[in-house]
């Protein structure tokens, strides 16, 4: 359900690459007790307990997506996607370890010419949806497929152009004002994919090559039991440049984010726009409220959203620190001028890649891509506090230069003691691939 990273971690790749991969296949490895907390401790207030750097070697670089369904028959089951080769693994979180799973089949692998898998929504135990992006034509598939069979029902093809019922605006690689699109206009570079009810929604970045940006927007979809259609609402263009993650609300309607035309400076972005986030109805297609985000790069994930859906966070593409809104009324709590810092308030410096929502809405736990950790937030005092512990997902004994990368990562539903014991935030790693499982509790 969220931005997937070949793309946007291309300054990265120096770093990354010059790391030899140790191990050709998924293996496992045992929980390793590390600053055990107290037992039977479920105290909202964030922290950090056990912590298995490995849990699972994925066996491939660049891992795209990992969740977990809050639904009866799926909150045990880890997904996570890898893209080489393209796959879905799901993984069985209720014993000892992480072990492949006997149930779920996920996906296998992917037909060929599809590209890179990029985000993953499982909407319950038989239907799924693969987004992926071809990295040369920079344009996408949807693969519709049953999480427990792997059988693919269908696969679609986003390749035809729409005709644009008003003009869309541009900008150069200087963030600079180009003439307006009009006409016809195919999308490029699918980022996320979302389901609200029986409809599949769609973000697209429209990055075309290093030069400009066009207008984002979101395409719709209706899903019927093995095929997908195109809506008569056809598209939406969004409020800002570089449309990414996607949040749906339980109230039906569902969260945009604009990250904003963005320049590569060195390991880090520099913003060249403003972002933005949408309101959005995808019954009908129309933007309800929009909220300026200023230069602040919201990073290309969900937003993490408070129990009660009043507050939401997420981290920055470009600077180390999370933003805070509230969405009733759309506000904005923290953002350029007061963001909740992590590693930095400055811009290019860091990558804020994920942010997920503690138990009980007591704490948040922002993910750091530059500095490999993962940090955590209390939520419960009147300031949102930075803890003084973290974790430090470094790969021992390569060079200090190499970044291993923090994120995404996905808490696991329930109550810790009742419904499960064990780890229960996962966490993903780029280079190596590999599954973090770390205790809150």
């Amino acid at each position: 359900m969220k931005y997937k990273k070949w793309m946007p971690f291309v300054f990265l790749m120096w770093g990354l690459l010059s790391l030899p991969y140790c191990g050709g296949g998924i293996s496992t490895a045992d929980p390793n007790p590390f600053a055990e907390g107290p037992v039977g401790d479920v105290s909202p207030t964030p922290k950090f307990g056990s912590v298995t750097t490995q849990a699972l070697n994925l066996g491939g670089l660049f891992p795209a997506d990992i969740d977990i369904v809050n639904q009866t028959d799926l909150k045990d089951v880890l997904f996570i996607t890898l893209t080489n080769p393209g796959a879905v693994l799901a993984v069985d979180i209720t014993k000892t370890g992480l072990k492949v799973s006997t149930s779920y089949k996920g996906l296998l692998s992917l037909p060929g010419g599809l590209g890179i898998p990029k985000s993953l929504f499982v909407k319950d135990s038989a239907h799924a949806f693969l987004l992926s992006s071809d990295p040369n034509s920079g344009l996408g598939s949807v693969i519709y497929f049953n999480p427990k069979s792997s059988v693919i029902y269908s696969t679609l093809r986003l390749t035809d152009a729409l005709f644009l019922t008003s003009p869309l605006a541009q900008v150069d690689a200087n963030g600079r004002a180009l003439a307006n699109i009009s006409g016809s206009f195919t999308p490029t570079l699918p980022a996320d994919i979302a389901v609200v009810g029986s409809r599949l929604i769609i973000s697209f970045s429209n990055i075309v090559g290093d030069q400009h940006w066009v207008q984002g927007l979101v395409r719709f979809y209706d899903i019927f039991s093995t095929s997908l259609r195109a809506n008569p609402v056809s598209y939406t263009a969004t409020s800002g440049f570089n449309a990414t993650g996607l949040t749906p609300l339980s109230n039906g309607t569902l969260l945009v984010t604009s990250t904003g035309a963005t320049r590569i400076q060195g390991r880090s972005q520099a913003p060249l726009s403003p972002g933005a986030v949408d309101v959005l109805n995808p019954s009908t297609g129309r933007i309800l409220e929009t909220l300026d985000l200023d230069m602040t790069a919201p990073a290309y994930r969900a937003w993490a959203l408070t129990p009660d859906e009043k507050n939401a966070y997420i981290g920055s593409a470009t600077g180390g620190y999370v933003l805070q809104i509230r969405l009733n009324p759309l506000s904005l709590v923290r953002g350029e001028s007061n963001p909740i810092v992590i590693t930095s308030k400055l811009n290019e410096t860091d990558f804020i890649q994920d942010v997920v929502m503690g138990r009980d809405g007591g704490g948040i736990f922002p993910m750091s891509y530059n500095h490999n950790s993962v940090y955590a937030v209390d939520l419960t005092a009147a300031r949102p506090t930075l803890l003084s512990d973290s974790v430090d997902l470094s790969f021992p004994g390569t060079p200090s230069q190499t970044v291993t990368g923090a994120g995404p990562g996905v808490l696991r539903p329930g109550t810790p003691g009742t419904d499960f014991v064990g780890p229960d935030l996962f966490v993903l790693t780029d280079n190596p691939g590999t599954v973090a499982a770390i205790r809150t509790y």
